[in-house]
């Protein structure tokens, strides 16, 4: 009799979670990829940019990094805002807004005031919708299948770098069309869909689990008393402030800022530096640099897989971060383009290791409102590492004319990175759920 109703309770589990995985993770896909490609399409657009308008790497590299410094500010007030108004409604919201001001993009003149403005302007306008994402799966998805999920979730990332440079290379190539520059039709056609999806994100996301009238009561109850039985497990913060300077969140803030630092510096840069490298047109190194994303969607999978299966986050982060290292020195060492893009493929895939286990790690001692501010304020102070990576790196290669100056010193950063990942420490059992 124990044996049947423990496999009716698997059988109840099994059935709840793909259910509402098939429910919202497709479509949370969708927008996170569309958020992705309008955050780093002035990447793909770069090099058809600097011949257009004249960008110095300085002048480029501030601009694209900008967009964190508007993020951080924002961050934290956005997803408090979300916990208290719903997720459905504030997503919808960050999606229309970022997609009107990615769509403004294709206004950007030789003066790069305004393009410094716009990238301000849309950091601040997607602030929090990652953070809000992330806290929205910890209502529908017990903590012991959150990597693997939310590697589901987080594969769009890697979706949006496979497909948004072919895409780009497309829309450039409409430059002259009704008097339009390639890089302005790629901001147009790309900024649009998002304030689209932003108002069917109104209609289809559901708040929480007790407002899901597509799920069957049985499975209802079960995901509310789970999730409820996890949240009563987690220590209970006393305020906001206090989650804002407990020392879990505040390591968390530094690893995630040392990573940022690296991963940005380098993924802003890789067209530039594969143009430098080689002899290729700018439609080939677009698609060449979607070579790494495969790569790094393949690896996510595995490891949020065996993260989950083995109950281990740790070790996948530190392993993650300290491939990178070998990836960047790879990358430094390359002769050529395609072994240059081999060494991309190798330091990608590194970085997504570690990337699934890490958000598990961050939602594993937090809950409602102190999970919203912990884990915005975890994505906003890394995030500012997206504003210090590609500004260090244009910096530099404007001071030495080599782009292996700023690869040196981003490894170096890694290797922070990665003894700060190794330092982590967290409770196993609540990380994992109870009961």
């Amino acid at each position: 009799m124990a044996e049947k109703l423990l496999t009716a309770e698997e059988n109840l589990e099994r059935s709840t979670i793909e259910r509402v995985t098939r429910r919202l993770i497709p479509f949370m896909c969708l927008m996170y990829a569309l958020n992705i490609l309008d955050r780093v399409n002035v990447g793909v657009a770069s090099l058809s940019i600097s011949k257009n308008l004249h960008y110095s790497d300085a002048q480029y590299g501030f601009g694209a990094g900008i967009f964190f410094v508007g993020y951080f500010l924002f961050e934290v007030p956005s997803n408090i805002i979300l916990e208290k108004v719903g997720a459905r409604r504030w997503m919808a919201r960050i999606m229309v807004t970022w997609g009107i001001v990615a769509t403004c993009m294709m206004f950007i003149t030789p003066d790069p005031k305004l393009y410094y403005g716009l990238r301000f302007l849309l950091g601040i306008a997607e602030a929090g919708f990652f953070p809000g994402m992330i806290v929205y799966m910890t209502y529908w998805f017990p903590a012991r299948v959150r990597a693997r999920t939310g590697a589901k979730f987080i594969v769009a990332n890697s979706l949006a770098n496979i497909f948004g440079p072919p895409i780009g290379a497309y829309l450039l190539r409409l430059d002259g069309r009704l008097g339009l520059h390639g890089w302005q039709w790629l901001f147009l056609m790309e900024g649009l869909p998002s304030v689209f999806v932003g108002f069917i994100a109104l209609k289809y996301l559901t708040d929480r689990p007790q407002n899901a009238t597509w799920l069957p009561e049985d499975e209802k109850v079960w995901l509310i008393g789970q999730i409820e039985r996890e949240n009563a497990a987690r220590p209970k913060h006393a305020s906001l402030l206090h989650v804002l300077k407990d020392k879990k969140v505040l390591h968390l803030c530094l690893l995630f800022f040392l990573w940022q630092v690296v991963n940005n510096g380098i993924s802003f840069f890789q067209p530039k530096l594969l143009k430098f490298r080689s002899n290729w047109d700018d439609h080939t190194i677009l698609l060449m640099t979607a070579v790494p994303a495969i790569f790094g969607a393949i690896a996510l999978f595995i490891a949020a897989t065996y993260s989950d299966r083995l109950r281990e986050r740790k070790k996948f982060l530190v392993a993650g971060l300290s491939s990178y290292i070998v990836g960047v020195a790879l990358i430094i060492k390359a002769p050529g383009a395609a072994l240059t893009i081999a060494a991309m493929s190798f330091k990608e895939a590194c970085i997504k290791v570690g990337e699934g286990p890490f958000w598990a790690v961050a939602t594993g001692f937090l809950s409602g409102t102190a999970s919203a501010g912990g884990i915005a304020m975890v994505n906003s102070v890394g995030n500012l590492g997206g504003f210090v990576g590609p500004y260090l790196m244009g910096e530099l290669y404007r001071r030495t004319k080599s782009y292996d100056t700023g690869l040196w010193v981003l490894m170096f950063i890694m290797v922070a990175a990665a003894y700060s990942a190794s330092r982590i420490k967290h409770d196993n059992a609540v990380e994992h759920g109870v009961g």
